[in-house]
């Protein structure tokens, strides 16, 4: 590592402090999350809690709210919505005793899942679990895209390497970032290709949302149309297959239904991701018909990955099912291997859990991801549903079952999703839609929020 990475991780927690103490807490939290995923290095050290990216990013933030919002933290009422992620940071310790790896080891993966999935909730859930709060994550996802639209473009164009100039190394297999045609699929400041792709299918669906339901005109000036078109523009030229069908089915789902039509394909949407599990475990679709019904629509390059994902996934689910209940634990002792030795490639984050802490700990993470979708669903009554207030809050739902959908094909973990499912989880959904008012009768004027540079979220509608 060089110079600016190590300047980049030891720099980071006194960066963030300075957006707690410049910024309300909400607006802090959002700069750093959505700033620090974008820019940080993918790089960590050998310390617990501070190992990787992820971890680099909750440390932070816990730091930032612990400093300026310790009143937040201490009014948090755990509620049976929080129950799913609670069993899945705390399940590890269990599988670990069950499989003879020691309290130690138990103790650490508890620590991991808990800094890595645990703290965003936790955030999510005591800092913009409020309308407001929610509005301010939508803009600044929103807005980080946007801030990422020339970055991909110049990768697409001259090949992943602002990481490698800035940070000095590569983060991921340059391989693989070679596309058809000559051009390259960009990885900017992430982990792979295949996260950006899907960054840029969310913030595409969120300028589609905002924009079609009048809750933000314009970002920096910017109008939404014009954002919108440069989002799905990118997202497109990211050349990744499934990033583009995500986005196709979030924008259909925003723009053709109504507000009764959107309740039910929210929960259509979070059922989606737990029936293929089912279905894929208990033997009801069998590998060729689902191939047979890929083959309808997709490429020979795709339908042979497709192909041999599916392969690799029933060795991986197989060996899982062994131990059913805890898993096999961490360290690759829940990869399976073929009679030539030859280890299964690990792609679907579904089955990764699966294999690690059993059916517990993926039913875990599963209902913690789905739930505050299906519950904002629910609560949701037909009027709400088309208000412009519920917007950010529709297209974050949607946004969440979607990565829900992604993750049984890829592991591409993002901190955003579980600061979201948080978000959504303890937000009262009747103060979605109403009525407040204006920020001059409050006593205060709008205070806007910059995140790399671009203002966010304004009570006026506007993020300029």
């Amino acid at each position: 590592m060089n110079l600016a990475t190590h300047a980049a991780l030891l720099g980071w927690i006194p960066v963030v402090l300075l957006l707690f103490a410049s910024l309300p807490p909400r607006r802090a939290l959002v700069a750093a999350l959505v700033g620090g995923w974008l820019f940080l290095p993918v790089a960590g050290y050998d310390v617990t809690g501070y190992h990787d990216k992820h971890m680099v990013l909750s440390a932070g933030m816990l730091a930032g709210a612990v400093a300026f919002a310790p009143g937040r933290l201490a009014a948090f009422r755990p509620r049976l919505v929080d129950l799913p992620m609670t069993i899945w940071c705390a399940w590890p310790f269990v599988s670990s005793l069950a499989n003879g790896l020691g309290a130690y080891e138990g103790g650490a993966a508890v620590l991991f899942n808990t800094a890595r999935w645990g703290v965003p909730w936790l955030l999510g859930r005591t800092l913009l679990a409020d309308r407001g709060g929610v509005r301010a994550l939508a803009v600044g996802v929103l807005t980080g895209a946007l801030v990422y639209v020339p970055l991909c473009l110049w990768e697409i164009r001259m090949s992943p390497q602002l990481h490698a100039a800035l940070y000095g190394f590569h983060q991921h297999a340059f391989d693989q970032t070679v596309r058809w045609g000559g051009t390259f699929r960009p990885m900017v400041f992430m982990h792979h290709g295949l996260m950006v792709a899907l960054w840029m299918a969310v913030g595409s669906i969120l300028a589609v949302a905002l924009w079609t339901r009048r809750t933000l005109r314009d970002v920096g000036g910017i109008g939404m149309p014009w954002i919108a078109v440069a989002l799905v523009g990118t997202t497109v030229l990211t050349k990744s297959t499934g990033a583009v069908v995500l986005l196709a089915v979030g924008a259909s789902v925003l723009l053709l239904a109504d507000g009764a039509r959107v309740r039910a394909l929210l929960i259509v949407l979070a059922l989606a991701a737990p029936a293929y599990m089912a279905v894929r475990l208990t033997g009801e679709a069998p590998r060729t018909a689902v191939l047979d019904a890929a083959a309808r629509v997709a490429s020979p390059v795709r339908l042979a990955s497709l192909r041999f994902r599916l392969a690799n996934e029933e060795q991986l689910a197989a060996k899982a099912l062994e131990r059913p209940i805890t898993g096999w634990g961490r360290y690759g002792r829940w990869i399976a291997y073929d009679d030539q030795g030859r280890a299964a490639t690990p792609d679907g984050f579904w089955v990764i859990a699966l294999g690690q802490f059993g059916l517990v700990g993926l039913a875990a993470i599963t209902a913690a991801t789905v739930l505050p979708v299906v519950r904002l669903a629910v609560r949701l009554r037909r009027r709400r549903a088309a208000a412009p207030g519920a917007g950010p809050a529709v297209a974050l739902g949607v946004v969440l079952a979607l990565f829900a959908v992604d993750s049984l094909f890829n592991a591409m973990t993002n901190p955003v999703y579980f600061v979201a499912g948080g978000a959504l989880a303890g937000v009262d959904v009747r103060s979605l839609v109403r009525r407040r008012r204006p920020a001059a009768a409050q006593g205060r004027a709008p205070a806007p929020v910059v995140v790399a540079g671009a203002a966010l979220a304004s009570p006026a509608g506007s993020a300029r």
